[in-house]
């Protein structure tokens, strides 16, 4: 007997399983045992289970996993679930000051994130950014602006 990865049936066309229907939008019913070894670790990962991975991990990590499934338009899941797979490559330390380097430049892709570990970048200090002009330094008085207007002298 002939059993397919693909196809709940046999080659004789026998039904092997079947599985409950969906009651909302986005809802995976997946048999556990009908998924590929390699792929079962990742898809036993609910939301919860992810938060509470990167709670283990720091504070930045925590950051990056709320923003990235926080997104009310595109599904997040498995990108956070890689990036949580890195710990096991990296270490806690690691990966959480990876994090905080990430959510300092605002990328939170997967491949900036390992790229940056392999390079070794989540150690490198970032200078902080230099402050905004002070207000007064465009700040111009009705006489400079309108000056030419009264006989009086030009801003510019």
């Amino acid at each position: 007997m002939h059993v397919s990865r693909l196809y709940p049936y046999t080659a004789d066309y026998a039904l092997i399983a079947t599985h409950a229907r969906a009651a909302q939008p986005g809802e995976r019913l997946t048999h556990p045992d009908h998924l590929p070894p390699e792929k079962l670790p990742g898809a036993t990962w609910t939301r919860a289970t992810c938060q509470a991975l990167a709670a283990e991990v720091g504070v930045a990590t925590v950051a990056v996993v709320e923003r990235l499934l926080d997104d009310g338009v595109i599904d997040r899941h498995q990108r956070v679930i890689r990036i949580l797979k890195l710990r096991a490559r990296v270490g806690d330390v690691r990966l959480e000051a990876a994090c905080a380097r990430a959510l300092r430049f605002d990328d939170l892709t997967y491949a900036t994130l390992k790229r940056m570990l392999e390079r070794g970048l989540e150690r490198e200090v970032v200078a902080p950014p230099a402050p905004p002009p002070t207000a007064h330094t465009f700040l111009r008085s009705a006489s400079e602006l309108l000056g030419h207007l009264f006989g009086g002298a030009t801003w510019n």
